[in-house]
């Protein structure tokens, strides 16, 4: 999977392994959980995983070096 860059150096493509950031992955996961939540009527979940997306954003951010 990987291809020559105009330099001749091999680079890799990640959108063909549809590959995604941390911060994406926690973020999919995080709404996938809040849409489940509203559907059951779970309000509190919802607050409750909300708040956590936005403390695991902060966190990924500084863990990772502002990675997006």
């Amino acid at each position: 999977m990987s291809e020559t860059n105009g330099g001749g150096k091999s680079s890799f493509d990640f959108e063909k392994l549809q590959l995604k950031s941390p911060r994406v992955e926690f973020e999919e996961f995080v709404r996938a959980r809040v849409a489940t939540a509203e559907r059951l009527g779970a309000k509190d979940e919802v607050a409750l995983y909300l708040e956590a997306l936005e403390l695991g954003k902060k966190l990924l951010s500084k863990k990772i070096g502002g990675l997006s």
